[in-house]
């Protein structure tokens, strides 16, 4: 292999990620995740009450982090849904794991069924002006 050819690669593989590593402005790490991602309850009967926590997990909690709680289900379920903490709430500065209790009350006169959907959990940006990325995390549902 020739002189030439050994720079190139050394170039190409060591220098040049190092260099653009280098000029790279600041940038922010975040992680955020959900223990456990799923709720299965799948044995219910009419008139039964099922409570599960689940627990959203993150790694800097430097500031409150707001969140907004979607839930994509069948609309006929939907009201045997509650989560103690509302459909949006903050986890305080300082949380690294935090508790969001999950409740599903079937109604007495309901026909068992099969449903299947997902429960979102997404960071709202705090910041207007700026470029954000909002996070999420999202719990199956299987009754």
């Amino acid at each position: 292999m020739s002189i030439v050819k050994r720079w190139h690669y050394a170039l190409m593989f060591f220098v040049a990620p190092a260099i653009i590593l280098i000029l790279l402005p600041g940038y922010s790490r975040a992680a955020f995740g959900i223990s456990p991602p799923f709720l299965n309850a799948d044995h219910l009967v009419a008139g039964s009450d099922y409570v599960q926590a689940v627990y959203l997990v993150q790694d800097n909690p430097a500031t409150d982090l707001r969140i907004k709680s979607e839930l994509d289900i069948s609309e006929n379920i939907r009201p045997w849904i509650s989560i103690d903490k509302g459909f949006e709430f903050t986890i305080p500065q300082g949380v690294r794991q935090f508790p969001v209790v999950v409740t599903i009350k079937v109604p007495k006169d309901e026909v068992r069924g099969s449903y299947s959907g997902t429960l979102r959990f997404v960071t709202v940006p705090t910041e207007a002006g700026q470029v954000t990325i909002a996070l999420g995390v999202q719990v199956a549902v299987n009754l």
